[in-house]
């Protein structure tokens, strides 16, 4: 089966990007992206292929199709690189997802798969409900579709609450920092954010490390606990992200805590040398928690 996935997704996509198609968030590119991610999967899990081998399927529909479309031939080349990039956008966090799956999968004590479960795996990681409704069936599961756009609103309506007034009460002021002084928080280690490789186009792969949550701000206040859903503020001890400082956009990304989860992180700013990150949580965060935080760098724009 995953070679007929591959055969028949790599003729809609050469052909869709020749006319004139991209891979999007909306409408017909959102089309594009699920058809992409769902034979990228089928690639890497089913078939051991290595990233960029979905790509090479273009030249070969090429000359299948040349006779009946011509102007296939005219830039391949483009066609390649779209699906190159998308691809490697969406391996930046499928195992992340998938094992956020496997975990719910064999915890389950019925046969369906939460909705909020599926909703994070879009909106964190990037799956598309029909990519998560397929791993289901291929387990003998269900999702809660339902329950999906039930967690879909939520997620909307905390979107259109968020504004100006929620990100101040996550902020960090003087009283704050001096607070954090006398609690002797050291300044966040962030050596690591200058520990990277890249490749030929460009592309930069970051080391994930642990961290541990060294102070959590809500309501203009330090706390020691927060709930799944809640906007936050987090100091950690150490982090591989950038800041906004200087003229230049804070990281993206997700931090991975201990149910897998996915912890949005929103913003990022420095302040006397602590690295203050605003997140939106999928898991209730403790204090001084025994397990420890992966930071993993993504351009969430493109997932």
């Amino acid at each position: 089966m995953a070679y007929r996935v591959l055969a028949d997704h790599a003729r809609t996509l050469t052909v869709a990007i020749c006319d004139g198609g991209l891979p999007d968030n909306v409408g017909r590119g959102y089309v594009l992206r699920r058809i992409l991610r769902r034979a990228v999967r089928y690639a890497v899990e089913k078939l051991g292929a290595k990233p960029g081998f979905f790509a090479s399927l273009v030249p070969v529909v090429n000359e299948i199709l040349k006779d009946e479309f011509p102007e296939l031939l005219k830039d391949p080349q483009y066609t390649m690189d779209i699906i190159n990039e998308e691809e490697a956008q969406f391996l930046k966090t499928l195992n992340y997802g998938k094992r956020l799956f496997d975990k719910t999968a064999n915890a389950l004590q019925g046969d369906i798969i939460p909705g909020d479960v599926a909703w994070r795996l879009y909106d964190t990681f990037g799956f598309p409900l029909d990519l998560t409704c397929l791993m289901a069936e291929e387990k003998g599961l269900q999702v809660d579709c339902q329950g999906y756009e039930q967690a879909k609103l939520k997620a909307q309506e905390m979107s259109r609450c968020g504004g100006v007034a929620d990100d101040d009460k996550t902020d960090i002021d003087v009283h704050g920092i001096n607070q954090l002084q006398k609690s002797n928080i050291a300044p966040t280690e962030d050596i690591l954010k200058y520990n990277y490789t890249a490749n030929d186009s460009g592309q930069y792969t970051f080391e994930l490390l642990s961290a541990t949550v060294k102070a959590i701000r809500s309501g203009g206040k330090f706390i020691e606990k927060a709930e799944s859903g809640d906007r936050v503020g987090v100091i950690l001890d150490k982090t591989c992200m950038y800041a906004e400082q200087g003229g230049q956009i804070y990281d993206t990304g997700f931090i991975s805590g201990a149910n897998d989860s996915g912890i949005l992180i929103n913003n990022i700013q420095v302040k006397a040398g602590i690295s203050f990150t605003k997140v939106l949580l999928r898991e209730t965060l403790l204090l001084e928690t025994p397990f420890k935080y992966h930071l993993m760098k993504i351009e969430e724009e493109k997932l």
